[in-house]
């Protein structure tokens, strides 16, 4: 498969053959301007403008990639587990199994490439064991790309998401496009890797994108991206449809705001019940609102 991406700065699409080619090209370029802004190691992420720009139009890949030293910590419950009773065992069994359960609905509230990379990891780590996985990667990648590989997909675990829990800044594999499909694809067979394909082609472009507003979670076109609000919202939008809620009695926990080019807003609100009709359709302080049930 051949495996062309965005470039995570300008979002400029890049074709596979000629990634190795911006990379020595920008290499060149820097070398011959004297360039103190360039950064060899990352060179292939980055169309040829981007390559050699100054660091305030380039992201932070130090904020945006996760360190390999990080630490992965072994949560061992059995001990604490064994001192409950049959009745608490089966409490915190069914507890845990609820939370697993309900976090996937966290995909859905960080980014739109979330789900589809999400499945990608399960079908990849759920289908082959680490060590085949791993053994796979040896002959075509070096230990570094291996690593960077399983440290995102343990970032991306930790995070239930591409951003961070914490700074809510995104991250992306601090590996090339290419290295990290060949891991994800180096154990499976035929039919496991068109599946793989599948989802690949799904989420690979946002899984490395980096343009200005997708660096970061937030509202507002010069903020981030949020999954609660479509793209043309903005602050004032959201206090507006806060205040609609509020006269409504409904809380704005669990609901999404969509507007369309006409202005007009609609809620989506999560619930069980999933309504056929709007259950509001009205006019509050001159703009149109609609609430519909059964989000998600």
């Amino acid at each position: 498969m051949a495996i062309g991406y965005l470039c995570p700065c300008c979002g400029e699409r890049l074709a596979p053959e000629t990634l190795a080619d911006i990379a020595a090209q920008n290499k060149q370029d820097s070398s011959n301007s004297n360039n103190d802004n360039f950064d060899e190691k990352n060179s292939w992420m980055f169309c040829k403008p981007c390559g050699t720009a100054a660091p305030m139009n380039k992201p932070d890949l130090s904020v945006h990639t996760i360190p390999l030293e990080t630490p992965i910590v072994h949560l061992d419950a059995k001990q604490a587990f064994e001192l409950l009773d049959e009745k608490e065992k089966e409490y915190a069994y069914w507890l845990s199994q609820a939370d697993w359960a309900g976090a996937k609905i966290c995909l859905l509230q960080c980014s739109v490439e979330s789900p589809a990379i999400f499945c990608l990891l399960q079908l990849t780590f759920g289908s082959s064991s680490m060590d085949d996985i791993v053994s796979a990667g040896q002959n075509r990648l070096t230990q570094e790309q291996i690593d960077s590989a399983l440290m995102y997909a343990a970032a991306f675990y930790g995070n239930m998401g591409n951003y961070k829990s914490f700074g809510d800044s995104k991250f992306i594999p601090a590996l090339e496009p290419d290295a990290f499909y060949t891991l994800l694809t180096g154990a499976a067979d035929e039919l496991l890797k068109k599946k793989i394909d599948q989802l690949w082609e799904e989420c690979a472009d946002r899984m490395y994108s980096l343009t200005p507003r997708q660096r970061q979670l937030g509202l507002g076109s010069d903020k981030g991206i949020s999954t609660y609000f479509t793209a043309n919202c903005d602050e004032e939008d959201a206090k507006l449809a806060n205040a609609f809620l509020d006269s409504q009695g409904i809380s704005a926990y669990n609901t999404r705001l969509f507007k369309d080019d006409n202005g007009h807003f609609t809620i989506r609100q999560a619930s069980f019940n999933k309504e056929e009709e709007p259950i509001t359709r009205t006019t509050y302080q001159g703009k149109e609102f609609t609430i519909v049930q059964g989000d998600y």
